[in-house]
């Protein structure tokens, strides 16, 4: 295949990157088939799903944030709803919408405009890092490019059971010392999960502590990578995006909308290229600024992560309280959810929104 541009790894960002790219060359490679291999608790907000055309795949819409901590139980309304989904339906059905071929194929390397991968070489004037928390590319390009004293680590089993609605974090050192545990209502079941930060924390026997304090038993876990603290944008002329820039955000763990945002505002400066609207050093300088003016959310986060979860926990409480009352929420919700935004020139799929009734009938 004669390609435009080659993106490598075949998840949110990736998947959202191509989504901007419709009627160009494109390859997609990932080192196996797309919505195999989910390391996420797939919870996102609603309109992260409309906008990448994935209604489909909603299992349930949440209109409140329960925090539990040892001093009580506080309920906040999110302000916009979120949704959990089906990660293999998610990518189906955005795959399903593109124009690009996907290959399974395990990327090792980068020599210039040169995917290296264990099935052969694949080139491409533009070469976009997908490849989740190992930046594969960039990685491969830039020693010391990972950052794992900014990583973190999540595992999480789902269970046929019912559980209320909302999605539930659990904030608690008992259950994990500096970190937290979550219960995300998803259809028919229910997924409960343990994260902290520190690549090397052991996480099974917190999530079977967890597990049976709400009276569950376990069935097959998964677990995944939380990769924060930004990272270079563009390595060597290779564009990094979602996870593989260190996208994820501190202290909630959030990384799905941040990686769909990113990957659009960069899948549609990638398509001005294709274009010949748009130089390519000009791409390069957008996708650095946007990226680098996302610093100081990801700087109070990190702070805020730090302060409750490591050196004053006793405040949870006292803070998930505070943030019962509507200005603080307002405020914080507001600012949070502007994180990584961008609609300039993005391209949503046909009837990418979800009619009342369809929201109607996912809430509980």
């Amino acid at each position: 295949m004669d390609c435009e541009a080659i993106i490598v790894g075949g998840s949110f960002a990736g998947l959202a990157v191509a989504s901007q790219l419709r009627g160009r060359r494109v390859l997609l490679l990932d080192r196996q088939p797309l919505g195999e291999g989910q390391t996420s608790a797939c919870a996102a907000p609603l309109v992260t799903l409309e906008r990448m055309g994935a209604v489909d795949a909603i299992l349930k819409v949440h209109e409140h944030l329960i925090i539990h901590t040892p001093d009580g139980v506080a309920v906040w309304p999110s302000g916009a709803p979120f949704a959990t989904f089906d990660y293999r339906s998610f990518c189906a059905v955005v795959a399903s919408r593109l124009d690009a071929e996907v290959k399974i194929a395990e990327a090792v390397g980068v020599r210039g405009q040169a995917v290296l991968t264990r099935d052969g070489v694949f080139t491409a004037p533009l070469i976009v890092d997908a490849t989740g928390w190992r930046a594969s590319l960039a990685a491969h390009g830039r020693r010391g490019y990972r950052r794992p004293w900014a990583m973190g680590v999540g595992i999480e089993t789902e269970v046929e059971v019912d559980f209320p609605s909302g999605l539930h974090f659990f904030f608690d050192r008992s259950i994990v010392p500096h970190g937290y545990a979550w219960a995300f209502p998803a259809g028919r079941r229910t997924r409960f999960g343990v994260a902290a930060r520190g690549m090397g924390t052991k996480l099974k026997e917190p999530l079977r502590d967890f597990l049976r304090r709400v009276g569950v038993q376990s069935g097959p876990t998964h677990g995944g990578v939380l990769a924060s603290g930004l990272r270079a944008p563009v390595v060597n002329g290779i564009f990094v995006v979602g996870d593989a820039a260190g996208h994820c955000l501190p202290l909630t763990g959030e990384g799905i909308r941040t990686a769909v945002r990113a990957g659009h505002f960069l899948g549609v400066r990638l398509r001005e290229v294709l274009e010949g609207t748009l130089p390519r050093r000009e791409a390069e300088a957008q996708y650095r600024r946007f990226v680098t003016a996302q610093r100081r959310h990801y700087f109070y986060l990190a702070g805020f992560q730090i302060a409750l979860l490591h050196l004053m926990p006793a405040l949870l409480g006292p803070a998930s309280r505070f943030m019962t009352r509507r200005w603080p929420r307002r405020i914080f919700f507001d600012r949070y959810m502007r994180i990584f935004h961008t609609e300039d020139g993005v391209k949503p799929p046909d009837g990418w929104r979800v009619s009342p009734a369809q929201t109607t009938a996912l809430l509980p």
